[in-house]
């Protein structure tokens, strides 16, 4: 169908739609209480203030104005070649009425900047972010998303969404000294000494190697790999390698005894590790982030190499800690 001017009555609509919002979206700025913070940590508030120039809109009515914040687990499962399902699972909500008319269907907004604070708490026990570190990758984000309501049901509500990051705050554990050690057919003795089975990202950590090696067997190398596994349920979300790398000072080696001090950098995009049950139908199948150390020795010969892998835990804390 087509208007007397020749021009199709959907795009009428569209174009009608678009002229109502005026891209309103972005007359809406969202000032955190610190300047550019869009980094929170668990145990903290995210607060601000919501403001939306109205100089240039005098006839606009509206509602009501909510702010919500909202966490969601994104998970990405292929179904076929290039074909992929998407199932969004909400961790974290909670909505704030910044505005409403009790009165009357609808106000006035007057001629001015207006402004309403907001504050939102977030709890130790919501998980953190998890960036997508592959297109395939299942992934967990947090958004303030700010909604104006109009009373009108033909006329499209004004709307902003603003990214936000979640960081974990981990709560204290106590740490342990624990030990893995393995022999290959030559007797070459590998023994990994952790002095604690936790990282902190952002810092070192810590072991010692200790070899014994009577026969001299070469050991071309050892490699260190820690592995990121983040999971729902039983199905693999993202696995991702942080680290690998062979260790220094460990190349070619034929001593009878050797022993030295290593320490490994945890980076900051480490997540922590966690656990955390989905309400709702999905509360029997938690979403979680592991992490697994694993040694490898090669030595000459065949089926002479030593594996050796171990849980780890990585905690995370805010600087001012």
């Amino acid at each position: 169908m087509t208007s007397g001017r020749g021009v199709p009555t959907f795009v009428q609509y569209c174009i009608l739609i678009k002229f109502i919002s005026g891209g309103l979206e972005s007359k809406i700025i969202c000032r955190f209480a610190e300047m550019n913070q869009t980094v929170f940590w668990t145990g903290q508030f995210v607060s601000g203030m919501i403001e939306f120039n109205n100089y240039d809109h005098q006839e606009l009515r509206l509602k009501s104005i909510n702010a919500e914040l909202i966490g969601e687990f994104v998970r990405l499962k292929a179904i076929s070649k290039g074909v992929r399902s998407e199932t969004k699972i909400i961790v974290f909500k909670e909505e704030l009425n910044l505005y409403s008319i009790s009165d009357q269907d609808s106000s006035l907004l007057t001629y001015e900047n207006h402004k309403w604070p907001f504050r939102f708490f977030l709890n130790n026990f919501i998980p953190p972010s998890i960036e997508k570190n592959r297109i395939s990758d299942s992934y967990i984000h947090y958004f303030l998303r700010i909604k104006l309501i109009k009373p009108e049901w033909y006329k499209r509500n004004i709307q902003k969404t603003i990214l936000i990051t979640v960081k974990h705050a981990s709560s204290p554990v106590n740490a342990t000294r624990f030990m893995l050690e393995d022999k290959n057919r030559n007797n070459v003795y590998l023994r990994i000494i952790l002095q604690k089975q936790i990282a902190i990202v952002g810092k070192n950590f810590s072991f010692e190697v200790d070899i014994q090696n009577p026969k001299q067997a070469m050991i071309r190398r050892i490699s260190v790999t820690l592995t990121h596994y983040f999971e729902f349920g039983s199905y693999l979300c993202q696995k991702l390698k942080l680290i690998d790398k062979p260790l220094e000072k460990i190349r070619r080696l034929r001593s009878i005894h050797f022993h030295d001090n290593f320490q490994l950098y945890i980076p900051h995009t480490a997540s922590p590790t966690f656990s955390f049950y989905p309400p709702s139908d999905n509360k029997n199948f938690p979403i979680s982030v592991r992490y697994e150390l694993r040694f490898v020795a090669t030595i000459r010969g065949f089926f002479t190499n030593i594996r050796l892998q171990v849980p780890l835990i990585i905690n995370s804390y805010p600087e001012n800690n």
